[in-house]
């Protein structure tokens, strides 16, 4: 039974229930001396803190919340309220793990207001207090790193609330404004604004208690966060939060543990504002409540609010100049600034930041054609691989990967990377990155590449069959030519990297992946003949027409599916085809199974054991396929395009054998559904993705319906994502403030 303690009643802990109950159950207790309530809680201290198993992340795969959720409301787990005291609810920011308050779009955070206003229109009519807030930093209490905010709802006051309301009926009671209302009009345009826009006005408070507090008040009088529109009001508001607390982790010089809270009431008479309470003072020094602040609740805050507002503003100022510059920067490029910026602050030095990437890819037909010296025709993606970071002097490279959250360092100078790896449970994406730099010491007569620190960001997905492989070594070969390293051209930038994947991964892929990442174009298809290398640009031009891709969510990894097995059996065929066609008509050389005709199967095919019919079978249509796929192409027949991709589904599954279960349900389900052109597995099989041509004006009710369909047959949930065809590999060398 849930106990509440009132200055009624003693709260003596002889009036205690039992341990037991004690634990599970919360209270409030009545302090007489200072008129306020303090929680107890003791079930908080069972919380997962700062786990690798998330329980957010969770949520999306055990059925708590549908998989496609972006943001969401769960109850705490660990209440420090229950009724009828008051009730504890979580809400889940993004279904990222890694993003941060400070790196969220306009519109992410639009949706988050969007969470607050659910959870006060729900709580409010019940509670007299509904409290929202966002924790940020293990220092004051974080104790998971998903983003997150909570909501407590209370039946009580709590004081500084109180204090708060008191204050707008004392100015009530003398005939005077809201004093919120004359705070805004005497601050606006002061010497203690940090930003302000036409609804909001953000200000460090002339009684800041610490050095770097905001208070972002609405213009508007309304007291609550439902009272908010929708559109420039919400959205204004969206766009301060983010830059107030990234102006926070520059004067931190690393992200600076803050708390954020909505003080708002169910009072009209009240004014709604967003207090940003940081905990930092200085570059790597906190200022936390202590002495007199903790022992007699006098504060004091070493700066003057002045001084501090400026310091903030020239951040802001810098930030919007710098958001000119990363605006043309894909995503995953700007997400790798903010992680190198967290990841390495204190090794950061003076030098400019340097930035690349490389794009994964889509192969419109030509699959398991490349290693046997065919034909491909791929397409790059807007979806890349991020490397940012700065050389350094020494020896010793160090590398954070966002996705895997795992730093990693190793010896970088020549010697180091020309000896054998020793080192035990290297992971795979460092073997990826330390076996491009290899192929590039290992090159006569070329410039070393520098150490460096690096965060590495992607959005091709891992296993997916869009190759993120081959874009993580094509974006570190480009980042360590913009450090200094060998500038080669894209041709040898793609042979390289060919080898440093055979190496590092165990895997003899063909030269397609590495091929296209390095030489792509925007809206342009690449027509490759793997054997000579010679090349042509295909425009793709498909109006209404949309590329997408369905990520089966079965990931798979070349090395132990099947790959190199499938390679092996080419080249057995290859053999025994050479002979038995060279034994009729010697000036023939079959060099590999490209060399082989629909006519040379069936002549010699009854003679292959079994299984190097069907693959050389699979090789040889779907070379023929290619170059019908590429004419299609150019005459800008969709449906053709779409006719040759069901065909090559077939091969792939039937005489090579790399479908999968759930490769072959969406295809069968994209089938069935109106608009749908073609769809075939790509990739190496055994898992990842598939593509789909569909119309335009069918892509969300293809979305449906597998939305509905694969997890009905499968078991699994999927997500289709539409696909822009786009250009090759970049970088930049970016001036950026390092704080």
């Amino acid at each position: 039974m849930l106990q509440h303690d009132s200055p009624a009643q003693s709260g003596h802990p002889t009036d205690a229930p039992e341990t037991s109950s004690l634990e599970s159950n919360t209270r409030l207790v009545w302090n007489p001396f200072l008129a306020e309530y303090t929680g107890q809680a003791p079930a908080r201290m069972r919380r997962m803190e700062l786990t690798d198993d998330c329980p957010f992340c969770a949520d999306l795969t055990t059925g708590r919340v549908p998989p496609e959720s972006q943001a969401w409301i769960r109850p705490n787990d660990f209440p420090a309220l229950q009724p009828p005291n008051g009730e504890c609810y979580l809400l889940i920011y993004s279904a990222d793990h890694d993003r941060t308050f400070a790196d969220l779009t306009v519109p992410e955070v639009v949706r988050i207001i969007g969470l607050w206003q659910r959870i006060y229109a729900e709580l409010s009519p019940r509670y007299p207090c509904v409290m929202t807030w966002e924790t940020s930093g293990e220092v004051i209490g974080q104790t998971q790193r998903h983003p997150h905010g909570q909501t407590y709802a209370v039946a009580i006051m709590p004081e500084m609330l109180g204090r708060e309301l008191a204050a707008v009926e004392r100015a009530e009671s003398a005939g005077d404004l809201c004093p919120f209302c004359a705070e805004v009009r005497a601050e606006s345009a002061g010497p203690r604004i940090v930003l302000e826009g036409a609804h909001w006005v953000g200000f460090i408070p002339a009684y800041a208690r610490y050095p770097y507090q905001v208070r972002l008040t609405s213009r508007a009088h309304t007291s609550a966060i439902t009272g908010i529109a929708e559109g420039e009001p919400m959205e204004e508001l969206a766009a301060f939060l983010p830059r107030i607390i990234r102006a926070y982790n520059r004067a931190f010089q690393a992200p600076m543990p803050y708390m954020l809270a909505l003080h708002q009431l169910a009072d009209e008479r009240f004014h709604l504002h967003v207090e940003l309470l940081p905990v930092g003072r200085a570059p790597g020094k906190l200022k936390l409540a202590a002495s007199c602040e903790m022992a007699w609740g006098f504060w004091m805050n070493d700066s003057f609010p002045e001084v501090k507002a400026a310091e903030l503003r020239d951040y802001v100022r810098r930030e919007e100049e710098e958001r000119v510059v990363m605006e043309q920067l894909p995503a995953p490029a700007q997400r790798a600034i903010a992680a190198y910026r967290e990841q390495f602050a204190p090794l950061t030095e003076s030098e400019p930041l340097t930035v690349a990437w490389a794009p994964g890819r889509v192969n419109l037909i030509g699959e398991h054609t490349d290693y046997n010296d065919g034909f491909v025709l791929p397409v790059a993606v807007d979806r890349v691989i991020a490397l940012a970071g700065q050389p350094h002097a020494g020896t010793t490279s160090r590398c954070y990967s966002v996705h895997h959250r795992q730093r990693h360092f190793f010896r970088s100078n020549r010697a180091a990377l020309l000896a054998p790896d020793r080192r035990r449970r290297t992971p795979l994406w460092v073997r990826y990155i330390r076996g491009v730099l290899r192929e590039l010491v290992a090159r006569a007569a070329t410039p070393q590449t520098p150490a460096f620190n690096a965060a590495i960001v992607g959005d091709v997905p891992v296993g997916g069959g869009m190759s993120s492989s081959a874009a993580l070594d094509v974006a570190v070969a480009t980042f360590a030519a913009a450090l200094g390293g060998p500038r080669l051209s894209p041709l040898e930038t793609a042979l390289l990297c060919q080898r440093a994947e055979a190496a590092s991964a165990g895997v003899h892929t063909g030269i397609m992946d590495q091929a296209i990442a390095c030489l792509a174009r925007a809206d342009r298809a690449l027509l490759l003949d793997c054997r000579s290398l010679r090349y042509e640009y295909i425009p793709v031009r498909l109006p209404g027409v949309v590329v997408a891709v369905f990520d089966t969510q079965v990931s798979r990894a070349l090395a132990s599916s099947g790959y190199n097995a499938r390679r092996q059996q080419c080249e057995a065929a290859t053999a025994l085809l050479g002979r038995l066609v060279r034994a009729d008509d010697a000036s023939r050389e079959i060099r590999a199974l490209r060399d082989v005709t629909t006519d040379d199967l069936a002549r010699y095919g009854a003679r292959l054991p079994d299984p190097l019919l069907p693959r050389a079978r699979h090789v040889v249509t779907e070379n023929a396929r290619v170059l019908a796929a590429a004419e299609a192409l150019r005459a800008g027949d969709a449906d053709r395009l779409g006719a040759l991709l069901y065909a090559s589904h077939a091969s792939l599954r039937d005489d090579y054998e790399v479908s999968c279960l759930e490769l072959d349900v969406v295809v069968e389900i994209a089938a069935t559904v109106p608009g749908v052109l073609g769809a075939r597995m790509m990739g190496g099989g055994f898992g990842g993705s598939a593509l789909i041509l569909v119309h335009q004006d069918t892509f969300e009710g293809l979305r449906d319906v597998l939305a509905a369909a694969y997890p009905a047959r499968t078991g699994k949930r999927g997500e289709l994502h539409r696909c822009q065809v786009s250009g090759g590999p970049e970088s930049r060398v970016i001036a950026l403030d390092k704080r």
